[in-house]
């Protein structure tokens, strides 16, 4: 038993070393406007249906003339909110995080 602790220390240093700390996963980065109306460019939708990329367009150009039209920074939230969790829900998840960023930065109250 007195044999396989240095080896067992050995290789636990090794595996300490050679793995290091998990790096984490970089997240998109947007400095958000300072009136949370700026738009969002509409992300590639190649990988999906046609009719799902038809839906997310729209969605996404109906948010934009939602924000354009209100003046209210809740209701601007409320948009940028529910538009991010539309990209989640289809796996667009760089364009609903910068919606997340952008709903968080117009109302950091709101915690939804």
């Amino acid at each position: 038993m007195r044999t396989a602790t240095p080896w067992m220390s050995l290789a636990i240093l090794l595996a300490c070393t050679c793995c290091g700390p998990a790096e984490e996963p970089s997240v998109p980065q947007e400095a958000p406007s300072p009136t949370g109306d700026e738009p969002i460019p509409l992300p590639d939708l190649s990988r999906l249906s046609q009719e799902l990329r038809a839906r997310l367009e729209a969605e996404h150009a109906d948010a934009e003339s939602a924000i354009e039209e209100t003046d209210g920074t809740g209701r601007r939230a409320e948009i940028w909110g529910d538009l991010g969790k539309l990209y989640h829900a289809f796996g667009v998840i760089d364009t609903a995080e910068v919606c997340y960023r952008r709903a968080r930065h117009v109302d950091p109250a709101d915690f939804r």
